[in-house]
């Protein structure tokens, strides 16, 4: 009814599904904000993305376009964007089209079923449908021997002392039409089943009749008590696919820490489902949310640790550019700076004197440290005097002024020299760190040459491929022509008759060419090749059709049918393959020929029957609506002719635009549509193949620059720990 019609569309739009790309949902792009009126933008079709830059329009497409997206409700894979759209929309419709009483029960078993997969939970959900009947249900009841079967709708279920309750007010429902002997019983009556044996039953069902027995009335009545026993359901209704779409549309497969499947809180709202997890659930959840808890906070600790080292890594980066470019402006201001070139970075020999530019490098002078300022002894007392000792880690061992001012002036001494020492440390780590600043210079200049080189060197390969593929082309387009062209060949004619005329001899009377006639096979030449690619292709597919001949002999034939036999015997096979076939897809659906035109086809009544077949088959209209769009020379006008005629007199256009026609409705016969099947799906093969193999090297590439990266690491790790080594050393 109405009511059912608009449940349906209401249950088809709530669908909320798009396609996987990589088995997650794939979002869309918003469109660009502040778009100015007019200017020119790039609009994909099927999801109305709008973008206003080329390029990214062109990747975005070329990801659509590649088999790596997943239907969101049906699980097929190895689709493109818009094949999955249309997969999902089929899907769609397909589910809406359920009906309403089975949405709920499936629902209700697949709340919080522990299935780990969707197999297992399609098995359970099948288990617990075909165990009872569900309120809604359209059954199939059963009557007495000789009684026609009625089709009612369940619309109460009875169990545990109901069921005993409603067993019982059947079953005197039944004792009071038998003392009621002689008094025609109501239709209800007359419908009422004997189930006093069935008090124990577990369910009874209350049937409303949707079908009466013939030569009934319909009658109001509330329905009748019905034991499982008497009621099956219709073959078709349910199958495992059915649950398999509801399950995956509607609910939400497990997901660590969830263990169940749940279903949507707008749908379980609907059909009124549960959502309180379950006592004997409630423990491993609390645990798996702890488990997760833990899991946050040592991913987030390790973020901010990650963190932290960035910004050491940052700050001792930024520490080495700084010393470097302190370094290259020493070097500048003392007239050697240093230049990378990429005569000395391919292999010029260094100039001889050991240093940069042949200039021998000179032993720097050793700096001193900032000297420190004391305060004179003189000035100082005793007490001034054993205070800076102390402050300088000594212990006053005289007691007279001399002896104090002695051991203070040795204090100062170690003091200067303990500056001077960190001073000198300090230098030579900035040495170190504008050496590494400049090692790293070379080598980013080292790899900007050997990129060049690689890039020069990959020009240079591809202008020799291009040039050897030039002048395989010219040979190729070289050995197409005749040994001798007809200007030599004349030239080397002339020569002869002079040598001839030369020698006193008459020469020889010139021979009278014939003039070439006119050469019509080109015209014809792509329909025939069309032709010839149909019988090389679907050759072996259709044992009527005849062997495929040569290109040349095929267009000669056509050209000149009447002393050839294969014309005939193409009409023929792709006649017997039409007729014979039995039934072939059309665009009104499937189509038969008459059978007697079969019987009859031989090679004298064949242009009848292909004459008949174009005029007045199955597929005439379609003809007929083709000749309207095309020109003269079309298969309808082809057949007229062909009923006017003799077949060998028609011209070569004709035969072709006949033979196409037949060949266009030979794809709709069964024998090819298995064939164009089995081309697709050996296609779908490869292509699902081809990504598996992308994957596996993909992986492979990950796992081999994770080592890379890890011993990257590690040598970076003994680097810095040699560092500090030697530091620890000076």
């Amino acid at each position: 009814g109405v009511g059912e019609g608009r449940r349906r569309e209401r249950r088809r739009e709530g669908v909320a599904t798009m396609p996987l790309f990589k088995r997650t949902a794939f979002e869309t792009l918003a469109p660009p904000e502040g778009l100015a009126k007019g200017a020119p933008t790039f609009r994909v079709r099927f999801t109305d993305e709008v973008f206003t830059d080329y390029d990214q329009y062109a990747a975005q497409m070329e990801l659509y376009r590649q088999r790596v997206w997943t239907c969101g409700v049906t699980g097929t894979r190895a689709l493109t964007y818009e094949e999955a759209l249309m997969s999902e929309e089929g899907a769609k419709a397909e589910i809406a089209a359920y009906p309403e009483w089975i949405i709920a029960p499936i629902l209700r078993t697949v709340q919080y079923n522990t299935a780990t997969k969707l197999d297992t939970l399609v098995d359970s959900i099948y288990d617990t449908m075909f165990e009872r009947y569900f309120i809604g249900e359209e059954v199939i009841v059963a009557r007495g021997k000789g009684e026609d079967n009625l089709i009612g709708e369940i619309v109460k279920i009875h169990t545990g002392a109901n069921a005993a309750a409603a067993a019982e007010a059947a079953a005197k429902a039944a004792e009071e039409g038998k003392e009621n002997e002689g008094v025609t019983p109501s239709k209800s009556a007359k419908r009422k089943f004997r189930i006093v044996e069935r008090k124990d039953a577990a369910d009874l069902y209350e049937v409303k009749w949707a079908e009466l027995a013939e030569g009934e009335e319909p009658e109001e009545t509330e329905g009748d008590i019905v034991p499982a026993s008497q009621m099956h359901r219709p073959r078709g209704v349910i199958n495992r696919q059915m649950m398999a779409n509801i399950a995956r549309v509607y609910a939400v497969a497990p997901t660590k820490p969830v263990t169940w499947w749940s279903v949507k809180e707008l749908v379980a709202a609907e059909h009124g489902i549960p959502l309180d997890v379950p006592a004997d659930l409630k423990p491993a959840f609390e645990k798996a949310m702890a488990e997760k808890a833990k899991e946050e906070a040592a991913a987030k600790a390790k973020a901010e640790r990650e963190a932290a080292a960035e910004a050491k890594r940052a700050a001792k980066r930024a520490r080495e550019e700084k010393a470097a470019e302190e370094a290259a402006a020493k070097r500048a201001k003392g007239g050697a700076a240093f230049e990378v070139t990429l005569e000395v970075l391919k292999g010029t020999p260094k100039k001889k004197g050991g240093g940069e530019g042949g200039v021998k490098k000179k032993t720097p002078k050793k700096k001193k440290a900032p000297k420190k300022e004391w305060e004179p002894l003189a000035k100082m007392s005793k007490n001034d005097i054993l205070d800076q000792i102390q402050k300088l880690g000594g212990i006053p061992k005289g007691t007279t002024l001399p002896a104090l001012k002695r051991q203070l002036t040795k204090w100062r001494e170690r003091e200067e020299m303990r500056l001077q020492k960190e001073f000198e440390k300090a230098e030579r780590r900035k040495e170190r760190e504008a050496e590494w600043a400049r090692r790293r210079e070379e080598r980013e200049a080292q790899k900007e040459v050997e990129k060049q080189l690689r890039a020069e060197k990959r020009e240079a390969e591809k202008k020799a491929l291009e040039e050897r593929k030039a002048a395989e082309a010219a040979a190729r387009e070289a050995a197409k022509r005749y040994p001798i062209g007809e200007a030599q060949l004349e030239e080397e004619r002339k020569a002869e008759r002079e040598a001839i005329i030369a020698r006193g001899e008459k020469p020889p009377r010139e021979p009278a060419w014939p003039k070439p006639a006119k050469d019509t096979t080109g015209e014809t030449l792509p329909s025939s090749m069309a032709l010839w690619e149909f019988l090389e292709f679907f050759g072996e597919s259709c044992p009527t059709l005849p062997e495929k001949p040569e290109l040349l002999v095929l267009q000669e034939a056509l050209a000149s049918p009447e002393g050839s036999s294969i014309v005939p015997h193409l009409y023929e096979g792709i006649l017997a393959l039409l007729l014979g076939d039995g039934e072939f897809a059309g665009m009104d659906g499937v189509l038969e020929a008459p059978p007697r035109w079969k019987r009859v086809l031989n090679k004298h009544t064949w242009p009848e029957l292909a004459r008949r077949f174009v005029l007045a088959g199955p597929t005439s209209r379609i003809h007929r609506e083709a000749a309207a769009v095309r020109g003269a020379v079309n298969a309808f006008a082809s057949a007229e002719a062909l009923g006017k005629s003799a077949w060998h007199s028609l011209s070569a256009e004709r035969h072709v635009a006949l033979l196409q026609a037949l060949f266009d409705d030979c794809v709709g016969t069964a024998s090819l549509r298995h064939a164009i099947q089995e081309r697709i799906d050996a296609a779908h093969a490869i292509s699902a193949e081809q990504w598996h193999n992308v994957r596996e090297k993909a992986k492979q590439k990950k796992q081999e620059d994770e080592e890379k990266k890890a011993a990257r690491e590690a040598a970076k790790a003994a680097e810095e720990e040699d560092e500090e080594e030697e530091e620890d050393g000076d």
